[in-house]
């Protein structure tokens, strides 16, 4: 087994020699270790089946223990894992403070194989968790059933080594999307800030005033970039420009008052922000696949309330949109866009039609009509609202279905978009446009309500655009039915959930967690 040298005059001899001592491997001992059906020296390796197809490609050759070079660039890597949102302590991390601290020693070829295989599954990894991402983002739904993978870490390393780029690789292969590029730049600023001296426990900002009497002010605007020191002194008109620098970050209104929201936001600890840009990389890593082969992905981020199109690592289409307030959440998923619904009727869900809609027809029938619903019995025929007992009717009594029918002021507005999940919610447009223009746009019962709907279902049915085009062109009819339009290719439709997230421009923010699904 590999031991640790720690104290004593033993220790101090040994360190005075090589930096370990290795039996010599070769690829017969190492492909015979590997071909046994239970690993002697009860070895952990998490990545053992990579491992196998690494050394298969490699021709079974030792590729670390007998190679300083390598050995000390994959160290090199392996010690950037904060910074790139990882978690070093995972990779076979006994072993690799070992070698960091020249304290391994190898008297055996077991010695020697285990460590050789330890720093290979480390490697292994590391890559893994690079390239996609060290958690699958949180979906109830997965109709894609998407998994990241779409080149093979072990070949690749294998490849990098015979070909002498191995130095090279993170270069080649990281991640190299805007958003991506932005928040690693924001994670890397807050990792400093919190290794430098200055840095310490502050008492939070209370006090609304923006002058530079206001330390735990001060204190926070330079934790975030925006003071060069801690003690900067500032003109109050230049400090409130900072300040309204700071409540862009948080997506708030930019008018240099110091308000509760903005106090709440900055007495956030530095380490959950660390944690939301860690959180928000590995999702720009888990989706990069994804990204890479359709020709459009379209991203949804509930707490953002906002809607990417990617095509590729490229942002071609940014819209504002109304989610699920907290009581009726927009659900996580992944699916894809089928097809677009022109003029669409909107079926009421049930629990709205209970709880909403009753007890106002109960208080007058004649909202039925006002509001442009129309009231279907079970066989789907029109039932006169005027000769239902509308008091007389509860939740689970309710034997009809509401429908509202087509028009400019449909709940669903003039488009939806339609895609497969268990829930029954859908992207579509709005007649309440003026909910685009707030900050915090929660107030959907789970829908999205998109602001650019239109050029959204343009991409959906490229080829076929001029047919909702047409549409278009002649208006609401009377009595106009729903068109439905097949989409030309079904785009990928994610709907995740990140409290740091981009926009189109790669401005990295920070997002109410409005679900409180943040465990930090």
């Amino acid at each position: 087994m590999i031991k640790y040298i720690k104290t004593g005059l033993l220790a101090a001899s040994l360190l005075a020699q090589a930096f370990f001592t290795q039996a010599q491997l070769t690829p017969a001992t190492i492909r015979e270790y590997l071909l046994q059906p239970v690993l002697p020296g009860h070895i952990a390796l998490p990545y053992l089946r990579q491992v196998k197809i690494f050394y298969d490609c490699y021709q079974y050759r030792p590729a670390w223990i007998n190679d300083d070079s390598a050995r000390t660039q994959l160290l090199a890597y392996l010690s950037q894992s904060a910074a790139l949102g990882l978690n070093d302590s995972l990779y076979q991390y006994t072993t690799l403070q070992s070698f960091r601290h020249s304290t391994t020693q190898l008297f055996t070829v077991t010695d020697s194989i285990m460590a050789e295989l330890q720093l290979t599954d480390a490697c292994i990894h590391f890559l893994d968790e690079l390239l996609y991402g060290n958690a699958t983002p949180e979906t109830g739904y997965n109709g894609l059933d998407y998994t990241p993978g779409c080149i093979s870490v072990a070949t690749l390393l294998a490849a990098a080594l015979q070909e002498g780029n191995f130095g090279s690789l993170l270069q080649l292969y990281e991640n190299t999307s805007p958003g991506y590029i932005a928040t690693k730049s924001r994670l890397g600023q807050l990792l400093r800030i919190q290794q430098d001296s200055s840095f310490h426990s502050q008492r939070p900002v209370s006090s609304p005033a923006v002058t530079c009497a206001n330390k735990p002010l001060l204190y926070k605007l330079w934790q975030y970039g925006y003071l060069t020191s801690p003690i900067d002194s500032l003109p109050d008109d230049s400090l409130k420009q900072k300040l309204k620098e700071v409540q862009q970050l948080f997506s708030l209104q930019a008018d240099g008052i110091l308000r509760p929201n903005l106090m709440k936001e900055l007495n956030v600890p530095v380490e959950v922000r660390i944690q939301q840009l860690a959180k928000a990389l590995n999702t720009f890593r888990w989706m990069n696949c994804l990204r890479q082969q359709n020709k459009w992905v379209v991203v949804v981020n509930i707490p953002s309330a906002n809607l990417l199109v990617y095509e590729c690592d490229t942002v071609v289409l940014e819209s504002r949109i109304v989610v699920g307030k907290k009581s009726t959440p927009t659900p996580l998923f992944i699916t894809s866009i089928s097809e677009v619904v022109m003029y669409p009727y909107w079926t009421v869900p049930h629990s709205i039609a209970t709880r909403e809609l009753i007890p106002m027809f109960a208080l007058n029938p004649r909202m039925v009509a006002a509001n442009n619903f129309s009231i279907l019995n079970d066989h789907g025929n029109i039932v006169p609202p005027t000769s239902i007992n509308w008091k007389a009717l509860k939740g689970k009594n309710f034997p009809y279905t509401i429908r509202q029918s087509t028009g400019c002021d449909n709940a669903l507005g003039i488009i939806k978009l339609n895609f497969y999940t268990p829930y029954g919610v859908y992207l579509h447009d709005t007649p309440w446009k003026i909910l685009f223009n707030t900050y915090n746009r929660y107030y959907s019962h789970g829908c999205m309500r998109v602001e650019k709907i239109i050029p959204l279902a343009h991409m959906v049915l490229e080829g076929n655009a001029i047919a909702m085009d047409t549409i278009l062109q002649k208006g609401n009819l009377l009595h106009q039915q729903p068109v439905t339009i097949p989409a030309t290719s079904k785009i990928p439709l994610l709907v995740l959930y990140n409290t740091s997230w981009v926009d189109s421009a790669a401005h990295v923010r920070f997002y109410p967690d409005v679900y409180q699904k943040q465990r930090y």
